[in-house]
């Protein structure tokens, strides 16, 4: 959870971020366990929580954190395991039987739901029902996260039952061209701060005849060009 500071981003700062913040895009490399990341308020969002502003070496992108009894500070660099449960644990143990733990005790782990990877990812996406760019919209998403993980400072909403009907049908993490994971965060020290949430882009099919066929279109042009240089 982060302290619940004032937005103080312009218009072309929020403009700015919202162009690089979403799917990691093809030309930023994706973040990998063992990379290290900053942390920004994000913004939208006046909760003690989501929006953040994660960035890396090669990108960046929007996350919300899963526990309420964990804090990050802004600016400080630190380390990221991707995995599919929050490692600390926040307070989830209230309805997870066991799985979390009140005080964060490092090892004890939360898994991730499946509707909470649905719902982060519809909203990196877009396409959540009345979402809009604002503080309300980083705010419904927030609460309906934490509700998902057993949080006590989570509040069921209509985002949170669209994320368990979508569940229900059968949608499951990771799905078509996205896996989310829950971002471990380590400090300086070594010391498990909080978890985060990341989607990855999971390259198509058609994306990796792309590249292949262009390596294949580079050697091409390699092999010209020796050719040309033997006959000079």
């Amino acid at each position: 959870m982060k302290m619940n500071v004032r937005k103080q981003a312009g218009l072309a700062v929020a403009a700015a971020f919202a162009l690089s913040a979403f799917m990691p895009t093809l030309s930023a490399a994706p973040l990998a366990s063992g990379d290290s990341v900053t942390i920004a308020n994000g913004v939208w969002g006046t909760t003690n929580g989501g929006e953040f502003a994660i960035t890396y070496a090669t990108g960046s992108f929007v996350s919300f954190c899963l526990e309420t009894n964990e804090d990050i500070d802004y600016g400080p660099s630190y380390t990221v395991t991707l995995n599919s449960v929050a490692i600390k644990g926040g307070d989830g143990v209230l309805a997870n039987a066991g799985l979390g733990d009140v005080n964060g005790t490092a090892g004890v782990s939360d898994p991730l739901s499946n509707a909470t990877a649905w719902l982060f990812s519809s909203y990196l996406a877009g396409t959540l029902s009345g979402q809009s760019a604002s503080d309300a919209s980083a705010n419904k998403a927030q609460t309906a996260i934490w509700f998902l993980e057993n949080e006590s400072l989570g509040s069921t909403n209509s985002w949170a039952t669209d994320a368990i009907a979508a569940v229900n049908a059968g949608w499951t993490n990771p799905s078509g061209a996205t896996h989310v994971y829950v971002l471990n965060l380590k400090d300086a020290n070594g010391v498990l701060s909080q978890d985060q949430l990341y989607v990855a882009a999971i390259p198509e099919p058609e994306t990796y005849a792309m590249l292949l066929a262009g390596l294949g279109l580079m050697g091409f042009v390699a092999r010209r060009r020796q050719r040309k240089l033997a006959v000079a």
